[in-house]
């Protein structure tokens, strides 16, 4: 065993501290080999899976077989589905995506039979059915809703909350809502010499970024934009839903220790000018299938369609720190017409205080950026100058079409649209303006970037167009 720190051997960029390669580099090889894999190949782990469905709850071999075909292939197959039913095993919950019927009836069954929350097993069997997702489901969890069973008060979050696991909810009258985009795009870092090595290892450095996760989402109230104020009882009822998914899962009352229970909100609306540059390149030959989701040669960051960490100038109002478009998508780009942009989406945040200052951003036609803050931000920048200088000068480039779990198998790549892999629970962010709830958007592996730990998740709202954002980190 390596005592000594040095480079990891093959992207020659990550500290290690043992023999052999990095974590990034490790998971990178592990994608290749799933990307790759024969039809036939592909049918023995999925037969092995089943086979030794009891396993998966080890959290080894088989549960990590499961989890690179779900979210690397698109693969939920239904004889997984059935033998975890069979063996009345509910984890990991996304065994059950697009489960037939008859699985389905097997868990509402088993949800009829149960009077506690014994071992876990309702909060369990919700997240199954949850993500299981189809319209007899979304009619259960509706009825469940409006006439809560007794095992409702062992709880800490109804089944409008549980929805929002499998990436779905329903509002006061039971119509159903995705809070997904079924298409997903990753946007892939271009590093230099890339097309000499073939690699695409991210840039990490700086210490402390630790200090950034501190959870705001104990926050009360939601924030107006110009031209458009929700009620007040939708504002409580979203904000009522938000505090309550943090409790979903067993280790949600540890992770809310680390919260700042009293956060004082600031309304104070600040307003910027957006980067006016407009995209006048197009025809770029970039890759459409999974296998190529990878670097591909040298790009200008300024003229792509996506762009992440680009500077603004801006100082953030706590700490200090240059505020960053930590997200920019172009709304004329026709591989991201899915999204329905009108204006281009910018989400503009403080990198040290993205973990405890919530931010809503609107961008309009003019290019004039509206930026709302909740929360309290950190008292000094702990995003070091070196940590500015390597974020804001990544390129990237809109790579092809992947599996919309691509972004779940580990905090590799950016993804555009598809499901979110939370690193804690759920946490759907409410439009301050109509008080519905957002759509996922983008995740940004923010630990990955710079060297620490942590994920961005940006969403929208598609009526408003305002994007949010929130952080989270182990």
């Amino acid at each position: 065993m390596q005592s000594k720190a040095y480079l990891c051997p093959k992207c020659g960029e990550n500290t290690i501290y043992f023999d052999g390669i990095c974590h990034s580099c490790s998971q990178r090889q592990r994608r290749d080999e799933i990307l790759n894999l024969g039809a036939d190949e592909v049918e023995a782990m999925i037969l092995k899976i089943a086979d030794r469905i009891d396993e998966i709850e080890k959290w080894d071999e088989i549960y990590n077989d499961f989890w690179a075909l779900f979210s690397l292939r698109d693969i939920h197959d239904p004889r997984i589905a059935r033998a975890a039913a069979a063996a009345e095993i509910y984890c990991p919950p996304e065994l059950y995506f697009g489960a037939p019927k008859d699985v389905r009836d097997a868990l509402v069954r088993k949800l009829a039979s149960l009077q506690n929350n014994a071992k876990n097993t309702l909060n369990d069997l919700l997240c199954a059915l949850a993500w299981q997702g189809d319209e007899q489901t979304t009619q259960l969890f509706y009825e469940l809703y409006q006439n809560p069973k007794p095992w409702r008060q062992k709880l800490y979050a109804g089944t409008e909350i549980y929805a929002q696991i499998g990436g779905w909810s329903f509002d006061q009258m039971g119509e159903r809502k995705s809070l997904v985009f079924d298409k997903c795009l990753t946007a892939v870092r271009v590093k230099d010499g890339a097309e000499k090595n073939g690699s695409c290892a991210s840039e990490r450095g700086g210490d402390d970024v630790g200090a950034r996760s501190k959870n705001a989402s104990g926050m009360s109230e939601i924030l107006n934009f110009k031209g458009g104020a929700s009620g007040a009882n939708s504002e409580q009822s979203a904000q009522n839903g938000a505090d309550e998914i943090l409790n979903l899962y067993a280790g949600a009352q540890s992770a809310r220790a680390s919260m700042n229970e009293g956060a004082i909100l600031r309304n104070e609306r600040v307003n910027f000018k957006a980067d006016a540059q407009k995209d006048a390149s197009s025809g770029l030959n970039l890759s459409e299938n999974a296998k190529d989701a990878r670097c591909e040669g040298a790009n200008q960051n300024a003229d792509e369609p996506v762009q992440i960490g680009r500077p603004t100038g801006q100082k953030c109002e706590f700490c200090g720190c240059e505020m960053l478009d930590m997200l920019c998508l172009k709304a004329d780009e026709p591989r991201l017409a899915f999204l329905n942009l009108k204006y281009d989406a910018i989400f503009r945040c403080c990198p040290t205080c993205v973990g405890s200052v919530r931010y809503l951003c609107k961008c309009g036609a003019d290019g004039e950026m509206e930026l709302n803050c909740e929360g309290e931000g950190m008292e000094k920048s702990y995003f070091s100058q070196q940590d500015m200088t390597r974020l804001s000068g990544m390129k990237f480039k809109l790579g092809g079409e992947v599996s919309p779990f691509y972004g779940c198998f580990d905090e590799l790549d950016t993804t555009v649209g598809g499901y979110p892999q939370w690193v804690q629970d759920s946490a759907y962010l409410s439009c301050p303006s109509c008080g519905g709830t957002m759509k996922h958007l983008a995740q940004i592996p923010f630990g990955e970037l710079v060297q620490g730990e942590g994920v961005i998740y940006a969403q929208i709202c598609e009526k408003c167009e305002v994007l949010g954002g929130c952080f989270q980190c182990t």
